[in-house]
């Protein structure tokens, strides 16, 4: 459930602060038909999670924060400052990389690409 609503961003760092126990930054999308719609806690394993939700001309994308070394994906695509793995489940693309000490992972029904050039955006 939202526990934290959009559209600032910087807000929901500042409401993770004593939920976690890691600096919750969240992606900056391209701000381009993308919004930020709101936050709360979640789990990944049994790993204390942001889970953050935005929002991309209708197609809704979850992004998961979490603390973890390791990131399992099928397919690994070198970009300007980063590393994105991509994969698939559940019939959703799934995008994720790490930055900032943390693991991301976004999820949602855009294309493959278009999530690769949105993530991309995002640093």
């Amino acid at each position: 459930p939202v526990e934290v609503s959009g559209p600032n961003e910087a807000n929901v760092a500042q409401w993770f602060r004593n939920k976690v126990n890691f600096a919750v930054q969240p992606p900056q999308f391209s701000k381009d038909n993308t919004l930020f719609v709101g936050a709360g806690r979640s789990t990944v394993g049994e790993q204390p999670a942001a889970h953050l939700i935005y929002d991309h001309n209708g197609h809704p994308i979850t992004v998961f924060v979490f603390e973890d070394r390791t990131v399992e994906a099928q397919k690994r695509y070198p970009s300007e400052r980063n590393t994105i793995y991509t994969g698939q489940s559940r019939g959703y693309n799934v995008v994720m990389w790490r930055s900032r000490g943390v693991s991301y992972a976004a999820s949602s029904d855009l294309a493959h690409n278009d999530m690769i050039r949105l993530v991309s955006s995002s640093w």
